[in-house]
């Protein structure tokens, strides 16, 4: 309370009028003072923030610490009142904020499409502006006290937040395999790798064999060895997983990829009941070339000034629109630049890749189709993949 603060200790409150700052006095207890008149800290708030932060991931344990649950401190983090979205333009080569607004208990949320949840509140008092946030995915917070009547903290907040997560200062904790599905993905590697019968009956759950016999997988499993040779895990790739008992990754080969999907039952002993392998044969050459050439014509110049255009030397199809395809190159660069070329992701081996563009801002998918007997490209298209943000359950 006010009267057991030593004054040395408060922080006074300004208003900046007529060119100058002057001292705002501290209300009496009422519809403006501090609710219940207490006074706090950076370091209580950071044990307020703490707690809430330390409701993330949903776990079995101790949960003694706090005086409210952890399921509890969940809930009060859940929008339950939805206050609307709202999309901002950094700039116009910056690709723009979409956010999703909500109101839970006595906390509000902010879902961005970008680092997923945020969650805070802040308020205004004469002489005081106040904002705290923090981001469950990755643990980190941030609490802003200012000393100016009604000081834009919540937005400082906000900006320093999200500066901290986009620039990695804490990894962001995302869905990973459960030790049942690691173990599904050796023997899915097992299988790839030598077909076994017995192993693939007791490893399947009975939907996969009506979805397709066993048999055709099988033989779809042999076809796939002899294209791409001998396969191994992709440790470049990080596994992807919607929930503990799902796992998407991709196998390396002599000649292309592979990319391996599966999803456990909700049983006891789970078993695998989505059992996807998609082949990516390595890209033709004159593909992979082109999509090379396309990557370097959307790098900027070191000096000089910036002009995107399509590279002469790569004929087009009379039906693909080169005005179009330039203006997504100059937008890409724009927005994503500086690119890299990664791997393939889709294809067909033949007339049809896919490749995976790499950016610091995120990642795109530059895809292109080939008309051999033209000897021109017949398509070419430059897509941002889905953003998913992480998840906190």
């Amino acid at each position: 309370l006010e009267a057991e603060v030593a004054e040395e200790r408060k922080a006074h409150g300004y208003i900046w009028r007529n060119g100058e700052y002057l001292e705002e006095p501290i209300d009496g207890y009422g519809a403006l003072a501090s609710m219940g008149g207490i006074f706090t800290t950076v370091e209580d708030l950071a044990s307020w923030v703490g707690g809430f932060l330390d409701a993330f991931p949903p776990r079995d344990g101790p949960d003694i610490t706090h005086p409210l649950s952890r399921a509890t401190r969940r809930e009060m983090q859940q929008a339950s009142v939805p206050i609307g979205f709202r999309v901002t333009h950094p700039s116009s080569d910056a690709t723009p904020d979409v956010e999703v607004m909500g109101y839970g208990y006595g906390l509000f949320t902010v879902d961005d499409a970008r680092i997923g949840r945020v969650i805070g509140h802040g308020g205004g008092y004469p002489g005081f502006g106040t904002g705290m946030g923090w981001h469950p995915a990755s643990g980190l917070g941030v609490i802003v006290l200012t000393n100016h009547r009604y000081g834009a903290a919540t937005l400082l907040a906000r900006d320093l937040l999200g500066e901290l997560v986009r620039t990695a200062a804490a990894p962001i904790r995302r869905i990973r395999p459960n030790a049942a599905t690691e173990a599904a993905r050796a023997a899915v590697e097992g299988l790839i790798d030598r077909w076994d019968d017995a192993l693939a009956e007791g490893l399947f759950a009975m939907n996969v064999e009506l979805d397709e016999p066993l048999a055709s997988r099988k033989a779809f499993v042999a076809e796939l060895r002899e294209r791409h040779g001998d396969l191994r895990r992709d440790e470049a790739e990080p596994v992807e997983s919607l929930t503990p008992f799902h796992a998407i990754w991709w196998l390396a080969g002599d000649r292309g990829r592979v990319r391996v999907e599966v999803l456990l039952s909700p049983e006891l002993s789970p078993r695998v009941q989505t059992f996807a392998v998609t082949s990516v044969p390595e890209s033709p050459t004159v593909l992979a070339a082109a999509a090379d050439r396309i990557v370097a014509a959307m790098q900027p110049p070191d000096s000089g000034p910036v002009v995107i255009d399509w590279p002469t030397e790569l004929s087009l199809g009379t039906s693909v629109d080169i005005g179009a395809v330039v203006r997504a190159m100059r937008a890409t660069e724009a927005r994503f630049g500086p690119i890299s070329l990664g791997p393939s992701t889709a294809g067909d081996g033949e007339t049809k890749a896919t490749f995976r563009l790499e950016s610091p801002r995120g990642r795109l998918e530059l895809a292109l189709e080939l008309d051999r007997e033209a000897g021109c490209l017949s398509s070419v298209s430059i897509v941002p993949v889905k953003l998913v943000p992480p998840d906190l359950s």
